[in-house]
């Protein structure tokens, strides 16, 4: 094999050579550095972007020296070859073994919104600002030498390329994730279930259901197109603007990303009746792994097929049936769950072996098997030295990936969903249909709990980790999406969908955006809202000089969890007495609360007791119709991002000092004439009855 990558990486140099663009010398003048964008995609559906700077764009191996710092930032090993001809000839990003030798550097064209293949090397490769590049471990099909592009881009950096993300099933992305909820789009599929979880790419979400294939825009929800022809219970897996897939009539299928056509199939199992193939396709480098079920009862099958073709590579028989879940391939080993064999009797239950198996990925050649007491459904994700994979008995199990020996066992309520895993940590969900749901971080490791969280329903759904966050949903008659913190469990959002009905389709982060099925035939694409916080204030229409009153505030979290939460009010006509809860800071004419943070739908109430001023403070908001009094509330996300300040005001008459005392003059006035005129009238009488009473 490394002959076979040495002849072709030779022949890439001379095709190089050849044309004279390999032969190129940069100018030597010093230029000021330039930033550019590196994508470093390593062929196992796992990619990173890394910002660079490249000192002096125009000499040569300037851009190599880049490429090595920005590697070496990520902990990416680099290997490569030096030829007189052409300098260096990079062969292997990530020890991921490239099975072509070699990794293809492409330019990101944005006026033809494409990658094109680079036309030097990377020594001569000169660069200008704000150019994105990428260095790609899948760049050459090894046997026909077709060029076969990245798939992440500058517009759409962060796809969902196959179910659980990579060929390790980490179930993690690289995304940044909302920190709130806010729907950007809502769009009626017209069918009544959708059990499967999309695949993102191209700025499509893809998503498949037992009525057909939809792709619909990322932005928008649009349904860009359907094949109604291609039907199943699996996720597609995107491989050179293709999308490969499980259908329920037992083939492999290979659909045009752009189109919808149909490429090529393969059959595997046939005929079938009510599921076909539900395992999603892995895909490493230029091979699709998947596993079959058997309906009849008997064993189902482990399958590698060329992903550019759908030859079949070759064939292994389980020890059962494999159903829903999908292989995890690392470092030439392929472990998949073993659900067991189908008991035609019953309909509903599955009879040993049921297990984790591991295979030979290049041969199908059995390695080992390690039995459960129960079904396998999830998928196995592979951490460190350890493969680790929920059974239905409710069990964590952990082996040794390449003995197959029992590394640890943890009690954990699991059940199907495949869980996800990040920084040494795994995040186990589970809980059985009809009953309580739960959610697990255990220690890859040891398998020791960290935290333990309850939704409101059990979690069939996978897991998936994102920019700090977990996502699943609950198959529940309200079926509820879910964003947790996964270093402590504790909710930042959720999102029960209208109208309601169960989810077990799982939830995937792309691009900035959560894109969510529900069985109520919708699909949903959840954005950070403009603001996650609400407010009111309410306070007395007036206030005399001197007389009191109150002021009722009241903060609420309402689209997500919302963190370093300030409420301050400002007094105008009116001053601060004393409040409930009372304020860390207080003025005459103002007054400001920590509220520390707030979890979504929780709120603080703030009652303020105030007192009518004769004075004003300088910035007094007055004139001859009242006062006006202003709260505000400032806060941030999860992750710590600033939102728009949200106030409220309201208005109060307050009646002044000169206003009182004239109305006290006028007391005194109107009290004098009448006084007056009794004294009056008293005299006009008097006289009067003495006139009658004569001399």
């Amino acid at each position: 094999m490394r002959f076979i990558q040495s002849v072709f990486a030779s022949a890439i140099v001379l095709l190089v050579a050849a044309s004279g663009l390999g032969m190129g010398v940069g100018s030597s003048q010093d230029q000021e550095s330039i930033d550019v964008t590196f994508l470093f995609d390593l062929g196992d559906g796992t990619y990173h972007w890394v910002d660079a700077q490249v000192y002096d764009p125009t000499a040569v191996n300037q851009t190599w020296n880049a490429v090595l710092e920005a590697a070496g930032s990520l902990g990416l090993d680099v290997e490569w070859t030096w030829f007189d001809c052409c300098g260096v000839f990079i062969t292997d990003i990530g020890n991921r073994s490239p099975p072509s030798g070699s990794v293809g550097i492409f330019l990101w064209n944005g006026t033809g919104s494409r990658w094109e293949l680079a036309p030097t090397g990377v020594s001569a490769l000169s660069l200008a600002l704000g150019d994105a590049v990428a260095f790609s471990n899948n760049a050459f099909d090894p046997v026909t030498y077709e060029v076969l592009t990245p798939v992440p881009t500058p517009p759409h950096p962060f796809p969902v390329l196959e179910f659980r993300g990579d060929s390790a099933n980490s179930g993690t992305t690289a995304s940044p994730a909302p920190e709130g909820v806010g729907i950007k789009w809502d769009r009626d599929l017209g069918i009544q279930e959708i059990p499967a979880s999309p695949a993102v790419a191209y700025g499509r979400v893809y998503i498949l259901t037992l009525d057909g294939m939809f792709a619909l825009d990322e932005s928008s929800g649009a349904v860009v197109w359907s094949n109604p022809s291609v039907r199943g219970l699996s996720t597609p897996a995107v491989f050179n603007g293709a999308l490969l897939l499980g259908g329920s009539d037992g083939k492999v299928h290979a659909v045009d990303a752009a189109t919808g056509a149909e490429r090529w199939s393969t059959t595997l199992i046939a005929p079938t009746v009510f599921s076909g193939i539900t395992s999603s396709p892995k895909v490493l480098f230029d091979t699709a792994y998947v596993g079959t079920f058997n309906e009849t009862g008997g064993v189902g099958e482990v399958a590698a097929l060329w992903a550019t073709n759908g030859t079949i590579r070759w064939r292994h028989t389980a020890p059962g049936s494999v159903s829903f879940s999908t292989p995890a391939v690392v470092d030439g080993a392929l472990f998949v769950g073993v659900i067991g064999m189908y008991n035609t009797t019953t309909q509903i239950t599955y009879d040993p072996p049921y297990g984790l198996l591991a295979l030979d990925a290049t041969s199908g050649s059995e390695r080992w098997f390690a039995p459960t007491e129960g079904p396998v459904a999830a998928s196995p994700v592979v951490v460190g030295s350890n493969v680790i994979v929920p059974s239905k008995d409710g069990f964590v199990y952990a082996w040794d990936r390449m003995l197959g020996r029992p590394a640890w066992r943890t009690a954990a309520g699991a059940g199907v969903s495949s869980p996800a895993a990040h920084d040494g940590m795994v995040f186990v969900a589970g809980g059985s249909f009809g009953g309580s749901g739960n959610l697990t971080a255990l220690d890859a490791s040891t398998g020791a709990p960290k935290w333990v969280a309850s939704p409101g329903g059990p979690v069939q759904s996978s897991v998936t980790y994102a920019d700090g966050e977990l996502f699943f949903s609950t198959n529940e008659a309200r079926g509820t999406i879910y964003a947790v913190d996964a270093a402590s469990g504790h909710l930042i959002w959720n999102y029960t969908p209208s109208p309601p009905q169960y989810i077990l389709g799982s939830p995937v982060v792309a691009d900035g955006l959560v894109f969510a099925p529900s069985d109520n035939g919708h699909v949903y694409a959840i954005e950070t809202p403009y603001e996650l916080m609400a407010l009111d204030a309410v306070g007395p229409a007036s206030v005399a000089v001197g007389g009191t009153a109150t002021i009722t505030l009241r903060a609420t979290a309402q689209k997500g969890l919302s963190r370093e939460v300030w409420l301050n009010l400002s007094l105008a006509g009116l001053e601060f007495v004393s409040a409930e809860p009372a304020p860390v800071a207080s003025s005459r004419f103002a007054a400001s609360w920590y509220l520390e943070d707030l979890p979504m739908g929780r709120n603080r109430t703030i009652v303020v007791a105030v007192r009518g001023s004769a004075e004003l403070p300088a910035s007094a908001a007055c004139d001859a119709a009242g006062c006006t009094e202003r709260a505000s509330l400032s806060y941030r996300g999860f992750h710590g991002t600033e939102f728009p300040e949200l106030s409220r005001t309201f208005d109060v008459t307050v009646e002044s000092a000169a206003a009182t005392d004239l109305a006290s003059s006028s007391v005194l006035v109107v009290s004098a004439g009448a006084a007056l005129v009794a004294a009056v009238v008293a005299t006009v009488v008097f006289v009067r009855r003495r006139s009658r009473r004569g001399p």
